[in-house]
């Protein structure tokens, strides 16, 4: 499934027109995106949960960020990951 056909779903069950079944549809997904970019985490319930993980790091040289030619180390950006689970009601049948 694909953006679109959200869209359409939500055209078909509740009889919006396109452009503002478009502009719920991205309203929710942006909300979606600035909660995870600030670390919160999405409980929708019936569905999963959602979050933002640190991802483990290897320790070579690159993965730490260090220059050993320069004797100095570099804050690198963290590197993240979105985990979940679905809801323990949730199946596919």
């Amino acid at each position: 499934m694909i953006k679109q056909d959200i869209v359409h779903h939500v055209i078909e069950r509740t009889g919006l027109p396109r452009t503002k079944a478009e502009a719920a549809v991205d309203t929710v997904f942006e909300g979606l995106k600035q909660a995870l970019a600030a670390g919160e985490r999405i409980e929708l319930r019936g569905f999963g949960v959602f979050s933002v993980r640190a991802r483990k790091t290897g320790i070579s040289a690159a993965a730490t960020g260090a220059q050993p030619e320069r004797h100095a180390d570099i804050a690198g950006h963290q590197r993240v990951r979105i985990g979940g689970r679905t809801a323990s009601g949730f199946a596919i049948h």
